[in-house]
């Protein structure tokens, strides 16, 4: 198994476990909000590396509301009031997700362009982002 099959069955087993559904072998799906929940801290952790060369994230209060409340799991706080995530894979995947998310919506080549030039300075996104994109493929 891949580096990105293991952290989406991990990913998915988590959540199953906090949402009180863990099964036995049937397949474990995230539920839609934690998908949502995962791609937006992804636009926040792309954000942060890209502008801010740091893993740390900027969460508003408002923001919080919007997030399934089960991701904060995934993250804690920072001295300087921010979050990070509990660690460097799950940040890289999370902006995977959004990088994948972003390419099944767009159709802007700009756009494009300039995901693919900024996660090129992220070994780990483009890693995962191509497993995610296999995943579809195939």
């Amino acid at each position: 198994q891949t580096l990105t099959e293991l952290l989406q069955y991990s990913l998915c087993k988590h959540f199953a476990g906090q949402m009180g559904k863990v099964s036995g072998q049937e397949k474990i799906f995230l539920p839609e909000t934690v998908s949502k929940s995962l791609i937006q801290l992804g636009t926040k952790g792309f954000q942060s590396i890209v502008e801010n060369c740091c893993r740390e994230i900027d969460i508003t209060v408002e923001e919080t509301k919007s997030f399934d409340p089960t991701v904060f799991g995934l993250l804690r706080p920072t001295e300087t009031n921010r979050y990070t995530f509990v660690n460097t894979f799950l940040h890289d995947f999370c902006v995977a997700l959004y990088i994948k998310d972003t390419l099944d919506r767009t159709t802007d080549s700009t756009l494009l362009q300039q995901l693919v030039q900024n996660a090129g300075r992220m070994p780990l996104v483009c890693f995962f982002t191509s497993g995610l994109l296999g995943d579809m493929a195939g």
